[in-house]
Parts: C-alpha cells; sequence; structure tokens
C-alpha cells in the first residue's frame, strides 16, 4: 500500500513539475511575442523594469533563505553542545577511572 501511495504521489509531482515547465515556456512565449509587437524603446522598458523586479524578488528569496538555515543551525547548537559536553565528559571520566584502576592494579601487585 505504501509503494503505490509513493508511486501515485511521486507521479503527481512529476506531472505538477512538467505543468510548471510547460506554463512557463508558453508564457515566456506569449511575453515575447507581445514584446515584438509594441515599440521598442517600450519594449526596452518593459524588460528593464522586470529585470529589477526579479533581481529584487530573487534577491529578497535567497537573503530569506540564507537566515532561515542560520535560524535553524542555531537552534540546533544548543542541543549540540548539550550533547557533545556530556559526551566529554563522560570520556574524561572514563579515561580517570581507567587509569585509577591501573594504578590501583600496579599498587596491589606490589
Amino acid at each position: 500500500m505504501k509503494k503505490i501511495q509513493n508511486f501515485v504521489f511521486a507521479t503527481l509531482g512529476l506531472i505538477a513539475i512538467i505543468s510548471l515547465i510547460v506554463g512557463a515556456f508558453y508564457t515566456a512565449k506569449l511575453f515575447i511575442s507581445y514584446l515584438n509587437e509594441i515599440d521598442a524603446s517600450i519594449a526596452a522598458a518593459i524588460i528593464a523594469a522586470s529585470g529589477t523586479i526579479l533581481t529584487a524578488v530573487l534577491t529578497v528569496v535567497i537573503g530569506q533563505t540564507i537566515n532561515k538555515k542560520r535560524e535553524i543551525e542555531d537552534a540546533h547548537r544548543v542541543f549540540k553542545i548539550e550533547i557533545y559536553s556530556k559526551f566529554i565528559d563522560f570520556t574524561i571520566n572514563w579515561v580517570f577511572s581507567q587509569s585509577r584502576e591501573n594504578r590501583q592494579a600496579i599498587v596491589s601487585s606490589l
């Protein structure tokens, strides 16, 4: 049952991705045909404005993605510090206990 469900979701995801690509292609084709019909100076202004808007949106999206990743890493850092501290304490205590046992074994053998 789980394999069928995974197959259905994968198929739907693939269809959605293909639909988005085809839709973007036809939208770009329509936009380019529209730009060919209007005056060149107006088309240049539209392209420049579109480029500015696209750059601003991409900058904000990339910045937010980087900030979110940094927040997640900072949130995990607290838990990592706790686990690493416990591990280091355990390791140090184990090494010292082994050292004490070795000293006691040496002293008792004398």
